[in-house]
C-alpha cells in the first residue's frame, strides 16, 4: 500500500494504570530477528484511601490536631490548606506540603478557618482533592438517653439530654400536618371574621370545665368557644375575660387572622392511638398582611385533654414579631369566663413557637409535658405522648451546631373481653366461646389444664368464637391470652362457667 513497514507511529489508548514495557520487532527472510524494548509508568487520577483527624476536634481555638492521610501513589505530592467556615474557600498558602504518599501532620484549626483541604496531586501534575472537616469548639450534644422508643398511649416517656460547649438549645416536636390528609374535611371558610360549629362524629364528646361537648365553635381567627352563635372577636384580650370581647374558651393563636380559601381551617377525627379531634388552619395570614404564613392546630382528646401545636409561622412582611406572638393571644379560660391562663398575649417569643406544643389538662392547667422552651443546655423531660411523633434536639454556639432526632411511635393500648353461650349449659349442650378485642396481634385459647386448644387467625383477632363441645358436668375455666401491638401490652381474661 505504499506504507514503509520499517518506520511508522502507532497511537491507541491505554486503559489501566502501571507499568507498562513495549516490545518492537523486526523480521527479515535471513534470521536472526532483531527486537527493542521502552518502559514506561502510567499514572492514574490520584485515589485518596484514607483521610482523618485525630482528635476528632479541637477543643478550644489553636488546639493542634493531626491530620492523617495515605494515598494510592508512591510518588504523590500532598498539600495541607485551612478552609474557610463560611465559604468554604482555601487558603492560598499551604500549611503542609511535601512528597508524602501516606504521612501525617499537624495543624492549628481556628474557629474562622476550622476545616482542611486535602489535595494530593500525581507525577504529572493530575489532582484530587478532599475536604476534611474539623470542628473548633463544636457544640455538641454529649448525651441523649430516651427510656423508651415504642410506648402505650399514656404511657411516660423519659428524656435526659446533656449538651458541651453550646450556648443555647431547642426542643422541637414534629407537627402532623392535617392538610396532606386526603380524609380531612375543610370547612369551608373562606370569608374574614368566618365561624362556625364543628360536630363532632357520634360517640365522641370533649370534656370541657365538666361538661361533656359534642360540638364546638370555631373561628378563623384561632379560637374555639361553646358559645355557638358568637362571631367576630378578631381583637384578642387577656384571659379570662368576661365581657363579650372574651368569649372564647381555647385561644390556640388568637389574632385577627384570615383565611386564604375554604380549606384554611379543616378537621379531621381519629380514632387510634386514642379517639381524639384535630382542628387546624392552615397557612392563615394575619389580616392586612399576606406575607404571613401561619399553620397551627389543636387537638381535643375525650378525657379533657387538649393540646396547641405550632407549625410554620412566619411573615417576610415589615412586622417579623407578629409571628412570634407580639399581637397575639395564648391561653384558655373556663365555660363562665371567671378562670382561665394566658400563656401569651401580645408579647413576642424570641425562642419562637415553631415546633413546639403546649399541652393542657384542663383550661386552667398546663402540663410540663409541653415542649420545653426555651430549652435548658441540659436537662430532663417527662412527657405522656398521645400520637407517634419525631423529636429534635438543637445546640449551637456562634459558629457551630448539633442536631439530634428520634422517634417515639405511640401504640393503642389492646383490650379482650370474652363470653361463653349459653351461660348455664347443660350437659351434652355445646359450649361456645365467643371473643372480642381491639388492636391485638395473637390470641390463644387454653383449657383448664392450660393447654392451648385454639390460636386464633388474624381474621378472628377483634372477633371470633370456638366450640368447646359438649363438657362434662362441673365447674370449667377457659383462658384467653392475647397480646397487642408490644410484648408487654398483655391480656388473660378467664371465663368461668358450671356445666348442669
Amino acid at each position: 500500500d505504499g506504507v514503509d513497514p520499517l518506520q511508522g507511529t502507532k497511537r491507541f489508548r491505554i486503559e489501566n494504570a502501571g507499568d507498562r514495557v513495549f516490545t518492537l520487532t523486526a523480521t527479515t527472510p535471513v534470521p536472526p530477528a532483531y527486537s527493542l524494548q521502552t518502559a514506561l509508568k502510567v499514572w492514574d487520577i490520584p485515589v485518596v484511601d484514607h483521610l482523618a483527624v485525630t482528635p476528632e476536634f479541637a477543643a478550644e481555638e489553636g488546639d493542634p490536631v493531626t491530620v492523617e492521610w495515605v494515598t494510592s501513589h508512591d510518588g504523590a505530592y500532598v498539600e495541607l490548606y485551612l478552609v474557610d467556615r463560611i465559604t468554604l474557600e482555601p487558603e492560598p498558602t499551604p500549611v503542609y506540603s511535601g512528597p508524602t504518599p501516606s504521612g501525617s501532620a499537624i495543624v492549628h484549626p481556628t474557629i474562622a478557618k476550622p476545616h482542611i483541604l486535602f489535595v494530593v496531586y500525581n507525577p504529572l501534575g493530575a489532582r484530587t482533592d478532599q475536604l476534611l472537616r474539623i470542628g473548633v469548639h463544636p457544640a455538641t450534644i454529649a448525651r441523649l438517653d430516651v427510656s423508651s422508643f415504642d410506648v402505650l398511649v399514656g404511657e411516660e416517656v423519659t428524656i435526659e439530654w446533656e449538651t458541651a460547649r453550646a450556648t443555647d438549645a431547642r426542643w422541637s416536636e414534629s407537627f402532623f400536618d392535617l392538610s396532606t390528609s386526603p380524609t380531612a374535611t375543610p370547612s369551608g371558610m373562606a370569608s374574614l371574621d368566618a365561624a362556625t360549629t364543628y360536630t363532632f362524629p357520634d360517640g365522641f364528646t370533649f370534656l370541657h370545665d365538666g361538661q361533656a361537648l359534642s360540638e364546638i365553635r370555631v373561628s378563623t381567627h384561632g379560637w374555639l368557644s361553646t358559645a355557638l352563635s358568637v362571631t367576630g372577636l378578631f381583637s384578642n384580650v387577656h384571659l379570662p375575660d368576661s365581657s363579650s370581647s372574651g368569649n372564647v374558651d381555647l385561644a390556640i393563636f388568637w389574632d385577627d387572622l384570615t383565611p386564604r380559601n375554604g380549606s384554611t381551617v379543616s378537621w379531621e377525627y381519629f380514632e387510634s392511638p386514642v379517639p381524639h379531634v384535630v382542628i387546624q388552619w392552615t397557612d392563615a395570614h394575619f389580616t392586612g398582611d399576606s406575607n404571613s404564613h401561619l399553620t397551627f392546630q389543636v387537638v381535643l382528646f375525650e378525657n379533657g385533654r387538649f393540646e396547641y401545636r405550632y407549625g410554620d409561622l412566619w411573615t417576610t412582611g415589615t412586622d417579623p414579631n407578629r409571628p412570634l406572638g407580639s399581637s397575639v393571644t395564648i391561653g384558655a379560660q373556663n365555660i363562665s369566663r371567671t378562670q382561665g391562663l394566658t400563656v401569651a398575649h401580645n408579647q413576642t417569643n424570641q425562642d419562637g413557637w415553631t415546633g413546639r406544643a403546649l399541652v393542657w389538662s384542663s383550661f386552667n392547667q398546663l402540663l410540663d409535658e409541653s415542649t420545653p422552651r426555651p430549652t435548658p443546655l441540659s436537662g430532663t423531660w417527662t412527657l405522656k405522648p398521645h400520637r407517634t411523633r419525631t423529636y429534635t434536639l438543637r445546640a449551637w454556639n456562634g459558629h457551630s451546631e448539633h442536631e439530634e432526632e428520634f422517634e417515639i411511635r405511640v401504640h393503642p393500648r389492646s383490650t379482650l373481653d370474652a363470653w361463653v353461650e349459653p351461660a348455664e349449659p347443660t350437659t351434652g349442650e355445646t359450649v361456645v366461646l365467643h371473643w372480642f378485642g381491639k388492636h391485638l396481634t395473637s390470641l390463644v385459647v387454653e383449657d383448664d389444664a392450660g393447654n392451648v386448644v385454639h390460636a386464633a387467625p388474624q381474621s378472628q383477632l377483634e372477633s371470633g368464637s370456638f366450640s368447646l363441645g359438649a363438657l362434662p358436668p362441673g365447674d370449667h375455666v377457659v383462658r384467653l391470652k392475647g397480646v397487642g401491638q408490644i410484648p408487654r401490652d398483655e391480656h388473660e381474661v378467664e371465663v368461668e362457667f358450671t356445666v348442669q
